[in-house]
């Protein structure tokens, strides 16, 4: 692969992983939940890592979901950690699905 080629790629997926990151953010944040670590996955991370503490999103792993999708579904795997990790915070997550069913359901 050449360089340009190569730059360009590269560049694909760091504006893909902000649009993600900023999503799953935004999504956080809508719920009142605690906003964690988030960065890019580690070279050697097979697909997106997640727990109460951390979030690291792997772009490259999951070529075929839109990036809105993909923030969706971070942030569930994100809810599940957060309840299982944090007892003190399983109302708040309750909070968090009762929330986004409700709109779901408009």
């Amino acid at each position: 692969m050449d360089k340009r080629r190569k730059d360009l790629k590269s560049q694909y997926y760091k504006i893909r992983y902000h649009a993600v990151r900023l999503r799953v953010i935004h999504l956080i944040e809508e719920c009142s939940l605690p906003v964690p670590i988030i960065r890019a996955a580690l070279p050697t991370d097979p697909c997106d890592v997640t727990s109460a503490e951390q979030i690291r999103i792997n772009v490259k792993a999951t070529k075929g979901y839109d990036p809105d999708y993909h923030a969706r579904h971070v942030f569930g795997h994100f809810l599940a950690d957060l309840h299982a990790e944090r007892p003190d915070l399983s109302d708040e997550v309750a909070d968090a699905i009762a929330l986004l069913t409700l709109e779901a359901g408009r």
